[in-house]
This record gives structure tokens, sequence and C-alpha cells, in this order.
């Protein structure tokens, strides 16, 4: 039996592992003392972390006494989103429809034959914004 320290949200808790524990043995100890799920669970020894679940802790150098830290994984992350289509082209039409000043990039309204910034001098030399190129995978 080896007893391991692991200290985790700034508190050490102790474990008994077996000699031939994985990584993954000592997670589920950890899940069911801190109730903290083996998934999100990040161990380090040191400052290198232990990723390998299916690994021996000997393999890692892990012994008798050993202090190891714990920190949560962030969980989360956001999927392809479907907008409503009354807001989408809402967005087109505040961000997407405008003409810009080749002098001073400003940015004005689809009708404007002029840029309306005295800066560039009122320049008539304006394009149309570039479209945002759809995201492949996405329709």
């Amino acid at each position: 039996m080896m007893k391991l320290l692991v200290n985790v949200d700034g508190e050490t808790s102790s474990f008994n592992v077996e000699e031939n524990a994985t990584l993954m043995d000592l997670k589920k100890q950890i899940d069911e003392k801190e109730l903290y799920a083996a998934e999100i669970q990040r161990l380090y020894l040191g400052e290198t972390e232990m990723t390998d679940d299916s690994e021996s802790l000997t393999n890692y150098g892990v012994i008798d006494g050993c202090f190891l830290n714990m920190k949560v994984a962030l969980c989360g992350g956001a999927g392809a989103v479907e907008y409503l289509p009354h807001l989408k082209e809402l967005a087109i039409k505040y961000r997407c429809d405008r003409m810009i000043c080749r002098k001073c990039y400003a940015r004005l309204p689809m009708n404007a034959h002029n840029c309306r910034k005295r800066k560039c001098g009122h320049s008539a030399n304006i394009r149309p914004k570039k479209k945002i190129k759809e995201k492949e995978g996405k329709k």
C-alpha cells in the first residue's frame, strides 16, 4: 500500500492505493471522496501532467508519501449555433451591408457616394464591404 497526498482546492487529502494501481484507480478514489468526476481531474507530479489513465502510478515515478497536485479541467465550448432568421437579417443589415472608404477605412451606408470623414478629404474612393464567408460544415 502507498499513501499519497493530493492537493485538492488548497486542502491536502490522503489516499491509500495499491503498489500496482493505475492513474484511473486513484482518480476514482478522489471521485468518491472529493466528488470531482474522474473525467475533469488533472493530476500533476511536480510540473508534469499525468495524462494516460491506464498507466501505472509507479511508471510516472510516484512513490510512497508522494505529493500530487490536482486541477479541475474547464468544461464548456459552444457548438454550431442556429440563429433565428430575423436576427440574422438584422446582423447582416447593420454589420455587412456597408461601404468602406479606401483611404480612412470608415464604414459608410450602402447608398454613400463620398466618405463623410474630413481626415480623408471626403474621398470618393469607396468600395463595398467584403461579405463574411460561410464556414465549411455550416449551412
